[in-house]
């Protein structure tokens, strides 16, 4: 699908607009196609319209080179494995997926050519396989690497176009990554010392200034995430990826959550649901894709310390994520405002075409809120796993107010919890 933006939505240098009048900047789009780092030529359609969403006669718009400038936060890294053996031949696919973040969608950026990204290896006696090929319309490319060191923890490290990207999962090397117990996580952060922890192969994306904190709030070390104050039709995004290090059909998530006190939900312009929690495998644009999302109560042009919380997959057969019930109050009607709140979360991947057996469970507190174990989510046969997801992300309500969010004491698990 081709992308399409608002002239506010885009990074570009040295275009300019000649006009008689002033165009309305939500209104008027820019189309590029193809959209891509390739040596043909691309084309960018424009269409003008004003504050009245009316076509702008008579407009002239001009364009030189484009130069994106690449944000190193933006840019997915993840390996297949979290443990190899140190004989040489044991090979784990480094996958690297380039992406720009639009309207709180992240577009791939596909034809970036092999030879701007370059793989690194902490340690000895590796021997890595540089990307071979141009990402693929997904933004998609991968590399791989072998090693004879024994009893050792390698970090990865990618560069892409000059720039060193943030995500730089571990592997071990003969067995130095031990599966845990069955039903006892395989990651826990507790953010201590205000830091973040990456371990057996999970690996934290970058904190944003002034969104994403650790910090120390309520007695506890948590991570931040900081929404608004926000004009009427502004959005407001405040995301934290992650990288799991494993390929997983099912997975349990527990965390406390704390919802302020002067939470509110307004239904405001256009769209007003906000992102809560997202799953996906090898690239964000895959029907694997998973998640959770919040919708107002209030009703047209108002507010409420309330929300309703949805389930989000690509409903099969559709080909585009959608949001589907049974759903789950949300903030002040579930006792949440101003208050520390257990979050657990279960998903689990449909397991073969129209099998209708996927799982997403909520709990809040102790109560389980969602039950849903017969959906029908679209089969992505290639790629049937997470390895990526991130808490929280892009509000398209906004907030009216500064809305601190907080989040301690996570767990992921890849073995029932029994809860």
């Amino acid at each position: 699908m081709i992308p399409q933006w608002t002239a506010a939505q885009i990074r570009r240098r040295r275009h300019s607009l000649l006009l008689g009048v002033v165009p309305s900047t939500e209104n008027s789009t820019l189309v590029a196609s193809p959209w891509g780092f390739t040596d043909g030529d691309t084309t960018v359609t424009v269409t003008t319209k004003d504050a009245n969403d009316d076509a702008m006669a008579g407009v002239v718009w001009t364009a030189s080179a484009e130069t994106i400038t690449i944000d190193a936060a933006a840019f997915f890294v993840s390996t297949d494995k979290t443990d190899i053996d140190s004989n040489g031949t044991d090979v784990c696919t480094v996958t690297i997926q380039a992406v720009h973040l639009v309207n709180g969608e992240y577009v791939p950026l596909a034809n970036i050519a092999a030879n701007q990204f370059s793989i690194a290896v902490s340690g000895t006696n590796n021997t890595i396989t540089q990307p071979a090929s141009a990402t693929n319309a997904n933004g998609v490319t991968t590399g791989s690497f072998v090693t004879t060191q024994a009893a050792a923890t390698k970090t990865v490290t990618v560069t892409a176009l000059g720039t060193t990207l943030t995500q730089t999962p571990t592997v071990t090397t003969d067995g130095g990554y031990v599966p845990p117990a069955p039903g006892t996580p395989f990651f826990e952060e507790d953010f201590t010392g205000t830091t973040l922890n990456n371990a057996n192969g999970f690996v934290w994306g970058s904190l944003t200034t002034g969104r994403t904190a650790v910090v120390s709030f309520d007695g506890y070390n948590a991570m931040r995430f900081r929404y608004g104050a926000d004009a009427s039709g502004s959005d407001s995004s405040a995301e934290m990826r992650f990288a799991i290090g494993q390929q997983l059909d099912e997975v349990w998530i527990e965390y406390y959550l704390h919802v302020p006190s002067n939470y509110q939900h307004r239904n405001d312009t256009s769209t007003d649901n906000n992102k809560f929690f997202r799953l996906w495998g090898y690239d964000y644009n895959r029907t694997n894709k998973v998640g959770a999302t919040l919708y107002p109560v209030a009703g047209s042009g108002a507010t409420d310390d309330s929300s309703l919380l949805y389930a989000d997959y690509f409903n099969r057969p559709n080909t585009s994520l959608g949001s589907y019930g049974p759903t789950a109050d949300f903030g002040d009607t579930a006792g949440m405002l101003n208050t520390w709140t257990r979050v657990r979360m279960h998903y689990r991947l449909t397991s073969a075409d129209n099998a209708a057996d996927g799982v997403f469970k909520v709990w809040l507190g102790t109560t389980k809120v969602i039950d849903n174990t017969t959906i029908n989510a679209t089969y992505d046969a290639t790629y049937p796993y997470w390895d990526n997801g991130y808490f929280f992300g892009w509000s398209n309500s906004g907030f009216l107010a500064q809305t601190d969010f907080h989040v301690r004491n996570v767990k992921f698990y890849n073995t029932d919890p029994s809860w």
